[in-house]
């Protein structure tokens, strides 16, 4: 799910406290001898704790669920994109569903808009690292492969918003192409702009060729910033880099689809970060 940016809690409590300080100090300057005020410490980031604050009486499956989800994403994935061990297992658990429970739109806008959204920014294959936070923790495990369906039925729930249906092909992303490419593919050439952008995220989070193939194929036909999300994700690895540029040479992908600064950037060696 896409928002603007908004500034976390704990950031404008920081600036408030600066602005009123150094207000104080020019208004009333202490004897030469007082040392000059310190700007506060900075707050460990703590996602989890911060979701929590935002779940308290929540109103699921309103409108006023939709009030809080932007600044929920918000501390998502930052805490994604922070990737530590500790503090994104702390926030699957507060937001996989649990027993019989439905996967919740918010659930869908932290796990995939989020949290795998923000791991894959930093350079992760989802479903990798999700591995490593599931190991030893079979309860959590459980959990999130119990959502994999539930993510499914939302992504194709005409229902539900688009923001929360892209969320859950983000979800998807973090699965196998078997489990997930069909349903990621449904939407790849569709019209509607989130949910193909859904679909080229979850491809370019797969790590298989025939994800890579899928991408190649529909590039042309794709949205113009989501070529960009797919050219981005076709240079994340050397492998997929060379595929592209075999994809162009042969024609398949129209060399005049592509910008200037892509074709510049396809001449520079290495692999690119995930955007």
């Amino acid at each position: 799910m896409k928002f603007h940016t908004i500034m976390p809690r704990s950031a404008l409590w920081a600036v408030a406290m600066l602005l009123t300080t150094n207000f104080a100090w020019s208004q009333n300057p202490p004897p030469a001898s007082t040392p000059p005020p310190q700007e506060p410490l900075a707050e460990t980031p703590d996602g989890a704790q911060e979701i929590r604050a935002l779940l308290e009486g929540l109103p699921v499956g309103t409108p006023g669920e939709y009030e809080r989800i932007p600044g929920i994403w918000q501390i998502a994935i930052a805490a994604g994109k922070r990737n530590n061990t500790a503090e994104l297992v702390e926030v699957l658990d507060i937001s996989l569903p649990k027993g019989d429970e439905p996967l919740y739109d918010w659930q869908a806008v932290v796990v995939g808009g989020g949290v795998i959204n923000g791991v894959s920014m930093a350079g992760e294959w989802p479903k990798e690292r999700l591995a490593e936070l599931f190991k030893e923790r079979p309860e959590l495990k459980a959990r999130w492969e119990r959502s994999i369906p539930l993510a499914i039925k939302m992504s194709h729930n005409k229902e539900v918003r688009d923001g929360a249906r892209y969320d859950a092909l983000r979800m998807l992303g973090a699965t196998t192409y078997d489990v997930g490419g069909e349903h990621l593919l449904k939407y790849l050439k569709g019209e509607n702009r989130e949910l193909q952008q859904g679909a080229v995220s979850g491809l370019v989070d797969i790590d298989d060729d025939r994800a890579v193939q899928n991408l190649i194929e529909a590039f042309n036909s794709l949205e113009v910033r989501n070529k960009a999300f797919a050219f981005e994700g076709l240079l994340r690895s050397d492998a997929r880099r060379e595929k592209l540029k075999a994809a162009i040479d042969s024609g398949k992908i129209a060399p005049d689809s592509l910008t200037e600064e892509q074709r510049d950037q396809l001449k520079k060696p290495g692999a690119a970060t995930p955007q």
